[in-house]
Order: C-alpha cells, then sequence, then structure tokens
C-alpha cells in the first residue's frame, strides 16, 4: 500500500518535472521542505535516514538536530538550506556545486578540485571536507535529488514521525508557514534571508537564540563574485613577490660562495 505522504510527494514531483527534474528543465514550481522547530523532538530519525540512504557511518549524516536552551529546550535542525542563489555554487570555480531548477543545490563529486571555496564562502558553514578518506571531498546535503526526481520525497522527510518536516512545493509551503504566522506567534526564516531558500525554518523562538545568526536577506554571490575576482590577482602577486625573494637569496648565495684562486 503506497502511504499517503510518498501519494502527495508523487504529485508534487510530477507536476514539477513529468519525470525530468534532474535533466535541467526549467520548471516553474520549485520545491522545498519547511522545519517546524516546534514539532521536533529531536528523535533522531532524519539522521538515520540519511545515513542509511547516503551509506554513511553513523554519526556521519549530513543533517543535524542541535539542541538549544533559552527556558525553554528547543531542537534546530541543521542542514542545508540550498539557497536560492547558493555562496556556494557561486564560488566553486569548477561547477561541481549547481542550484538545480527543481531546487536542491547538488554536488558533482568527479568535478571538485578541493579548493574548499565552498566551504568559506556559505555563511552557515554547511559544507565540509570528509578528512577520513584517502582522498577528501565535500559533503553536504542534496535534499535527495535523486529520490525526488523518481517520485519520492526525500528521506529524513519521510522518516520524521512528528511532521517537523514536511516536503512540497516551496510556494505551498511558504504560504502554508505565513499562514501559521497569522495564527501564531512565530518565526520565518527562508522566505528572504541570504536571498531566499528552498529550506524554511518555523519556530516559536528567534532564531538567533537557536544559533542561527545569519539574517542577510541580499544574495551572497554578490559578495562572493567580488572576493573571487581578487583571488587571481592576489595569487599573482604572491607568486611574482615569492619568485624575487629567492632571486634575490640566490644572489645573495652565490656572493656569499668563496673565489678561486
Amino acid at each position: 500500500m503506497i502511504s499517503r505522504r510518498r501519494f502527495l510527494a508523487g504529485l508534487v514531483v510530477g507536476a514539477c518535472s513529468m519525470g525530468g527534474l534532474l535533466e535541467g528543465r526549467a520548471t516553474e514550481q520549485p520545491v522545498g521542505m519547511l522545519y517546524d522547530a516546534t514539532r521536533c523532538i529531536g528523535c533522531g530519525l532524519c539522521k538515520r535516514a540519511c545515513e542509511e540512504k547516503n551509506q554513511l557511518p553513523e554519526g556521519r549524516a549530513h543533517v543535524d538536530v542541535l539542541r538549544a536552551e533559552n527556558g525553554r529546550e528547543r531542537c534546530l535542525r541543521r542542514a542545508c538550506m540550498h539557497c536560492l542563489n547558493p555562496a556556494c555554487a557561486s564560488a566553486c570555480p569548477v561547477g561541481a556545486l549547481q542550484k538545480t531548477p527543481q531546487g536542491p543545490v547538488i554536488y558533482h563529486k568527479e568535478r571538485c578540485i578541493g579548493c574548499r571555496y565552498c566551504m568559506v564562502a556559505c555563511p552557515l558553514g554547511i559544507p565540509r571536507l570528509n578528512w577520513e578518506e584517502n582522498f577528501p571531498y565535500i559533503q553536504k546535503c542534496q535534499m535527495c535529488a535523486d529520490r525526488i526526481a523518481r517520485g519520492d520525497s526525500p528521506a529524513c522527510a519521510s522518516a520524521c514521525p512528528t511532521g517537523a518536516l514536511q516536503f512540497g512545493l516551496r510556494a505551498e509551503l511558504l504560504k502554508s508557514a505565513k499562514e501559521r504566522l497569522a495564527q501564531e506567534k512565530l518565526y520565518l526564516f527562508g522566505e528572504h534571508e541570504l536571498g531566499g531558500t528552498s529550506v524554511l525554518y518555523l519556530s516559536d523562538v528567534p532564531f538567533a537564540e537557536l544559533g542561527l545568526q545569519c539574517q542577510r536577506e541580499e544574495p551572497l554571490p554578490e559578495l562572493t563574485a567580488a572576493m573571487l575576482h581578487k583571488v587571481p590577482w592576489v595569487v599573482g602577486a604572491l607568486a611574482l613577490g615569492l619568485s624575487g625573494l629567492y632571486w634575490v637569496r640566490q644572489r645573495q648565495k652565490s656572493g656569499e660562495e668563496p673565489k678561486e684562486e
């Protein structure tokens, strides 16, 4: 029997892509996820589902659930927010990170050169290097883009027992979140922050008190582009300077050698 959650996920994906999400086809209705911190009980089932789906060792999930206490204990999901205009993809010089039309920001391991610009660019510190491998590579949540393509919801959302993680069209999730805001004193993250994100957060506690400090609304690639524009000049100047020092030092050494009689 097909579960209600899986059936709805299939309808969402069908409306968005007609089976071709990962082929780069344009879509007017990108998908996303809504995380409701008021419903999260910190059970960790989302983490285990992520580990199982991605064949990761225990404790290496691409998602984490942190506990914050400010009079009231609250949980906060920590994973890639899949920004609408991601700084990580903008900073990557080889296109190893890509924002897909349907929503997920995916990582192409075979393209990565290990420069780690994405780690520097991300304001939330999400991309991380897997130092346990002989050839380290970046790890981050990909919103189970392969599952979405075949009509399933992300593994973490499917495993959530309380409905704290909801998958669907971003526009519909945003509408649902705003309806909650009109009825309750809640806080919303992701509509405008970082230029907008595909993963939206709801909380009854200010996000800054939960450790989510980045409230910038402008897309960060505007900053990373300016930074990366200067990188070739800085590296070139450094290389030229070091070459000059090496030449001077070699000249000094040659002058110190005793002359043959």
